[in-house]
């Protein structure tokens, strides 16, 4: 599997490997069965309890095409999944209802339904949003795709798949990790089939996970359907963006407005006591999970998102100035620097900064 510099990393992510492992199969398994694309040139990245899925640009542009044309020319098929998907939420209730009684399935049945969840109320309606916000940008006439746009807005809007991870599926992390030794954040460092073999009562070396922790690439073998890992740093090669001498970051604009303040970096539930009011909101992207914080900023600023991310739809019901899609913030800056948000023109103009951050972009090989 060769990479090369038409590969991009996502935005940073905080979740364990498990959770990596888990959108692979996704990404490439499930959404290829379920719609008739899926990615084949994919991995992610990990170290110290986050990490990138790395991306093919040109896998990419064949995903927006894709779902372009079937906005275009196959509504009933998005009409299926939508109605599937709402299936799915209607499960993921009732998956966490019975876990709230102290009952869980057994985790083979568990970890099919929750890739369901996963593919149909998160993965497929980001490539068809991802679509539709191309195609809004092309001048394509908006009340053609409004209806369209309304089902996979609601989807996403309203997936349980954080809830099932976060109270479900840390409980299949405890139960391994009983059985390994280890508290449950080591034991979330397992694979899908790894975690399913140690919850059958196979053994694992803890050795493993641990390396894992400090750092891992991660990838499917197509043949054999599993995650595989290398653990070897040389086969990154770092290309570092100097950002020392950046005074302005640009993204899109989410919503109008003006707003100046402090920088507060918000990606995870434990940031948000950080978060003063006034205070600018910058995060990778935001969740529900999130709101709080969100609540308390005068303006939003995330790396990652479309105009149909939860930051943007937010943005607009609480009318706050925001601009998605910087790519950097989180990066570029820092907790405490002055900023001013001008949502107008999608530009946030550092006026105060603490210290000099540098950012890294990830061009890599595998063999």
């Amino acid at each position: 599997m060769e990479f090369a510099k038409d590969y991009f990393k996502l935005a940073e992510r905080h979740m364990p490997v498990y959770m990596f492992g888990n959108s692979l199969i996704s990404h490439i398994l499930e959404m290829k069965k379920v719609t008739g694309f899926g990615f084949k040139k994919m991995i992610f990245t990990f170290s110290n309890d986050s990490g990138f899925l790395i991306h093919s640009k040109i896998e990419m542009l064949e995903s927006n095409r894709y779902f372009s044309n079937l906005v275009v020319n196959n509504k009933d098929k998005l009409k299926k999944w939508y109605l599937r998907a709402k299936d799915e939420i209607h499960l993921a209730d009732k998956l966490l209802k019975e876990a709230q009684e102290g009952k869980f399935q057994e985790y083979n049945k568990y970890y099919l339904n929750l890739l369901n969840i996963f593919t149909y109320t998160t993965i497929i309606p980001f490539y068809v949003l991802a679509a539709l916000e191309n195609m809004i940008k092309n001048l394509t006439p908006k009340e053609e795709i409004q209806e369209i746009l309304s089902w996979f807005e609601e989807i996403r809007a309203t997936t349980r798949y954080p809830q099932l991870t976060a109270i479900v599926t840390k409980k299949f992390f405890e139960k391994s990790g009983e059985l390994l030794g280890i508290n449950d954040r080591l034991a979330s460092n397992l694979s899908p089939d790894e975690l399913k073999d140690v919850l059958s009562g196979k053994g694992f070396d803890i050795s493993v996970l641990k390396n894992r922790e400090n750092f891992c690439i991660g990838y499917l073998d197509l043949k054999r359907k599993k995650v595989f890992f290398s653990y070897d740093r040389e086969k990154i090669k770092l290309e570092e963006e100097n950002n020392k001498n950046i005074s302005e970051l640009m993204g899109t604009v989410a919503n109008k407005g003006m707003a100046k303040g402090r920088v507060r970096i918000i990606n995870k539930i434990s940031d948000v006591q950080k978060m003063n009011l006034g205070d600018i909101l910058v995060s990778i992207n935001t969740s529900p999970s999130l709101m709080p914080a969100i609540k308390k900023a005068s303006a939003i600023i995330t790396d990652d998102g479309g105009i149909m991310c939860h930051a943007s739809i937010i943005s607009r019901e609480l009318n706050k100035p925001c601009i998605i899609g910087t790519k950097m913030a989180t990066k570029a800056l820092k907790d405490g620097d002055l900023v001013e948000v001008n949502a107008n023109k999608g530009i946030v103009r550092i006026l105060r900064r603490k210290e000099y951050v540098v950012s890294d972009n990830y061009f890599l090989t595998i063999n």
